[in-house]
């Protein structure tokens, strides 16, 4: 029985929206740490969704990323292994919401975007393969 592929590519999409924004802020230079690794989160989160839903994966509605790593490890997904990096995302979805970061705690924004754009050109090419 062939899935539904509507899911997976809406959430995609809404992946690609969180990458741009991603990308416009830190192009732009004066945004917060904390707003800039949100959408991160967001774009691995719902990127990993896709794959997952893609995949016939149900999965739970949660911000862990190693949670939604580990269910893609587990149903033998083929990933990338900048997807491991992805859970040091997690902090931005639920903590850094409501608390300001350590000093400790700044991102490295040139490896964030890394971990963003591997995890989405991932997603990508599991749903919605370039054709020809």
């Amino acid at each position: 029985m062939r899935r539904d592929p509507a899911p997976a590519r809406l959430l995609l999409s809404k992946a690609g929206d969180d990458l741009r924004t991603v990308e416009l802020m830190l192009e732009h230079g004066s945004y917060p740490s904390e707003i800039v690794g949100f959408h991160a989160q967001q774009c691995c989160e719902k990127a990993i969704k896709a794959v997952l839903s893609d995949n016939g994966v149900p999965y739970p509605l949660t911000h862990d990323l190693l949670a939604l790593v580990d269910l893609i490890r587990d149903h033998g997904v083929a990933a990338p292994e900048m997807l491991e990096q992805a859970p040091m995302l997690t902090p931005f979805a639920v903590v850094y919401r409501y608390e300001d970061l350590d000093l400790g705690d700044e991102p490295d924004l040139d490896q964030l975007l890394g971990i963003v754009r591997a995890v989405h050109v991932w997603a990508s090419h599991i749903v919605a393969p370039p054709t020809g």
